[in-house]
């Protein structure tokens, strides 16, 4: 019956990085902006160093700054315009790229920034016509192709899409993104074995090429190739600098392997190493208590949660995840509400972190506020069993045993697993004693 949020999402397994880019030196761009604040350039470096930390409102401001001190400077619109996209701002992006392009009307980055925007909008029609007057003027640039994949993609379009992942790979064949394009349009058809193939093949022509190394284990576990993932992970750490943070990223994609294989132990022993390399990076911890507390280890599994949150307060997972780890061990329930509230506060809509508010008060016997939790999920994953059998037992609980058994026999309906499943049946049984 666990509920934990599992904080590898951000992971980003099909990332093709081979090698994470180097973290900027804030205090020493911090301290360089302060000396000569009328600095664009130094702003700019700033604003990048707070993207490279997830600041975006920090980062925000510095590439503003600098703007404002030399208008006609490019690279601190293009990078403001970047992240609009990657945050999903589409109408300030486009904004953003429009005040670019008053300055430089054929710069070739704002204006693929700008398709992306667009496509962003589901306004494909404008992204096209925004593609083919770039295709007109730079008929031999691999982004433009690469960028034409990606819309041809967004349309299912499959045949089109690989053809320009495939003439951006030919224009450009150092670079992977356009043989990464043709493996995302075979994974979109389910043609794990035809995206392996291929991803094989080119990593036999150069075995020292890492990102494809990576790029292949990756796309092994997308397949659930799970053992052919983890020795292509390892191909990998044979090669990488030892004391580069590149090999806890590695031992961070094994660990996440193997949990999804069902190997704790092994999970355990990748994250750990990780955590070696990497010991404040809060993906690593949150997944490392995951496990942890799968694996039935609560007392480790609470301590990593907490190094967690020192390091990331308002991490909403950890923030469940602990909150959740103390209902179920006996632990503070009233630390566990707070927790669980904050966790709320941060990720409103996230029914995951609602289950575990009404499971908390459930334990606090607390029965309106569990039903009103539970009911505000089931309105909207009504399909669901598990919120069911938690609704019925909201029910049960307050002494409402018809409102009770009606939810209890549609969470029967609603195939639960082996497990929920006699949970729900013994439940019942307790209304005909």
């Amino acid at each position: 019956m666990k509920r934990h949020i599992l904080a590898i999402a951000c992971l980003a397994v099909a990332q093709l990085a081979a090698q994470p880019a180097p973290v900027p030196d804030l205090s020493a761009l911090q301290s360089a902006a302060e000396r000569a604040p009328s600095d664009p350039f130094a702003h700019y470096n700033l604003g990048r160093a707070y993207a490279a930390r997830g600041d975006w409102e920090q980062a925000r401001r510095e590439f503003l700054t600098a703007i404002e001190l030399r208008p006609d400077y490019m690279v601190p619109r293009l990078a403001l315009a970047q992240r609009q996209v990657t945050r999903g701002e589409f109408d300030a992006a486009l904004q953003t790229v429009d005040d670019l392009l008053t300055f430089d009307k054929s710069n070739i980055n704002a204006r693929l920034i700008q398709s992306s925007a667009l496509m962003g909008q589901k306004k494909f029609d404008a992204a096209r016509r925004a593609l083919n007057e770039l295709a007109e003027a730079h008929p031999n640039s691999p982004d433009v192709w690469f960028q034409f994949g990606v819309l041809e993609l967004a349309g299912n379009h499959f045949e089109a899409a690989e053809s320009a992942f495939r003439r951006a790979q030919v224009l450009n064949p150092q670079n992977s993104r356009g043989l990464m394009g043709v493996v995302e349009t075979y994974m979109a058809q389910n043609k794990t074995g035809d995206a392996l193939e291929i991803l094989g093949s080119e990593t036999e022509k150069d075995p020292t090429r890492q990102d494809l190394l990576l790029a292949f284990a990756n796309t092994a576990v997308r397949a659930g190739k799970y053992d052919l993932a983890v020795q292509s992970f390892n191909r990998v750490l044979a090669q990488a600098d030892p004391n580069n943070k590149q090999q806890g990223d590695i031992y961070l994609r094994i660990g996440e392997t193997y949990r999804r294989k069902g190997d704790s132990l092994g999970a355990i022993q990748a994250l750990q190493k990780a955590r070696e390399t990497m010991p404040d990076n809060v993906v690593v911890l949150s997944t490392l208590a995951l496990v942890l507390d799968g694996a039935g280890r609560r007392c480790e599994a609470q301590q990593v949660y907490e190094t967690t949150l020192k390091l990331d307060p308002n991490n909403a997972v950890a923030l469940n995840n602990l909150a959740f780890l103390l209902a179920e061990s006996g632990g503070d329930l009233d630390a566990a509400l707070t927790m669980a509230q904050r966790a709320k506060q941060l990720l409103p809509n996230l029914y995951e972190i609602t289950d575990t508010l009404g499971w908390i008060y459930l334990k606090k016997n607390l029965s309106d506020q569990a039903i009103d939790a539970f009911s505000e999920i089931v309105k909207k994953q009504s399909a669901r069993s598990t919120y069911r059998y938690h609704l019925g037992m909201a029910y049960a609980q307050k002494g409402d045993q018809a409102t009770a058994l009606s939810h209890l026999a549609e969470a029967l309906k609603l195939n639960p697993t082996k497990d929920e499943h006699d949970k729900i049946e013994s439940l019942i049984a307790t209304f005909a004693k």
